[in-house]
């Protein structure tokens, strides 16, 4: 089982994720997971002609983009102990394991802080705490605000926010998009 699974959620963005992935790919013992969520670009078909190693989820059908359904089923094919969400479009740096191995643990959940709207989903909690409050609640539909009700949750728990240690994140530049955000 590997230690980390990066779950990387798209609707589109096939440029972005071009750029994205194969950083992903150079994380030492790490599975990475591409959610597929409809992607008028044929981004699962792309992933697996390119890089047959990733675990793709498919989603058919859903014409209307509800990252917290994406996140969800991304996380039922992650093996990791630690679950990182990402957008595709977010570059992060190879060493994002190094960076916070030392205050790594079940209990606390790590996101970018300060925290740029452009990395708001980002997050990076263990396995047990992501199922012990049931994952993203899917009654936010589109994108905006799960990631806030998701830390909420965690924080009920008794899970605390530490910031990433450096700064392992980059944003790549696009349109804010509506509602139906291409993540």
């Amino acid at each position: 089982m590997p230690q980390l699974s990066i779950v990387t959620t798209c609707k589109g963005r096939l440029d972005h994720l071009k750029q994205t992935l194969p950083v992903m790919l150079h994380i030492p013992d790490c599975q990475v997971v591409v959610v597929d969520y409809d992607c008028p670009d044929g981004n699962a078909n792309w992933v697996s002609a390119n890089h047959p190693e990733v675990t793709i989820a498919r989603v058919l059908d859903r014409p209307v983009f509800n990252i917290s359904d994406a996140r969800n089923i991304g996380a039922e094919s992650a093996t990791g102990e630690w679950l990182l969400f990402i957008d595709a479009d977010v570059l992060l740096t190879p060493q994002i394991l190094e960076m916070s191995r030392e205050t790594i643990r079940p209990g606390v959940f790590f996101m970018p802080y300060p925290r740029p709207a452009d990395l708001g989903g980002t997050v990076l909690v263990s396995r047990a705490d992501f199922d012990r409050i049931g994952g993203y609640d899917v009654v936010f539909e589109g994108w905006g605000a799960e990631d806030v009700d998701f830390c909420a949750r965690l924080e009920q728990i008794g899970s605390v926010m530490l910031a990433f240690a450096g700064p392992p994140f980059t944003s790549l530049k696009h349109d804010s998009g509506g509602q139906d955000r291409r993540c």
